[in-house]
């Protein structure tokens, strides 16, 4: 009988971070990079296997992006991955690459909530070096939308830990305003380029659906 996918790659973890019981799949659980995730019950607790699809992120970025989790692995909503028995982060085998990290519970997203507290920050394969003009563009027209009051809101909150810059707020509209033309694009290509397939029967018509309306709020729709 063929082992199941996720046995050895967990071979090559200390004994604490090895299942109880057998993984739960999770598919791709919400998310757009392609990985696929398992949740393990294990004794040093909760925890999540991926496998980072063939097309994914490299090892050089991906050790990257562990890195820079590494520093900040005393804050509870950064997952941290784990050391493999050999000290790296990353397991490679039949040219595939492997992770693993702690389960951090909330819903599905970039941004993991229970309630209205933030407990985790998930989805790091395209993390990389930006300002942070571009992020809060993202975040307002994602988790707000149109509404300016809120949008309002949520940038004095931000101010209130760190002051924009001029011209980082300046550019916050013109990041918006790309993002919008992206995610449509985005959705398009790897639907009918790519011809990706995820777990979500409705995820490319969502897709393609908020980036048009993200292009109607901003007013670059032809009537």
């Amino acid at each position: 009988m063929t082992p199941p996918p996720w046995e050895a790659p967990l071979r090559r973890y200390p004994t604490p971070y090895r299942p109880a019981s057998p993984p739960t799949p999770l598919g791709n659980a919400g998310g757009y990079s392609g990985a696929r995730l398992w949740r393990i019950d294990a004794p040093a607790g909760p925890l999540v296997l991926r496998l980072w699809p063939v097309d994914g992120p490299g090892r050089p970025s991906l050790e990257i992006i562990h890195g820079w989790l590494a520093r900040g692995r005393d804050l509870p909503f950064l997952p941290a991955p784990i050391p493999a028995l050999d000290g790296r982060t990353l397991v490679a085998l039949g040219g595939r690459l492997w992770e693993l990290a702690p389960w951090l519970p909330g819903r599905a997203d970039h941004f993991l909530f229970e309630a209205d507290a933030l407990t985790g920050l998930v989805d790091f394969g395209a993390m990389g070096r930006d300002t942070v003009a571009a992020d809060l563009a993202r975040l307002l027209a994602d988790a707000l939308g149109p509404d300016r009051s809120a949008r309002a809101g949520a940038l004095a909150a931000y101010e209130a830990l760190r002051p924009l810059r001029p011209a980082e707020s300046l550019a916050i509209p013109a990041f918006e305003r790309a993002n919008a033309l992206l995610t449509a694009g985005h959705w398009a290509r790897w639907h009918f380029l790519e011809g990706r397939r995820f777990d979500d029967p409705e995820a490319v018509a969502q897709g393609l659906r908020r980036g048009l309306e993200q292009l109607d709020d901003l007013g670059l729709m032809a009537p």
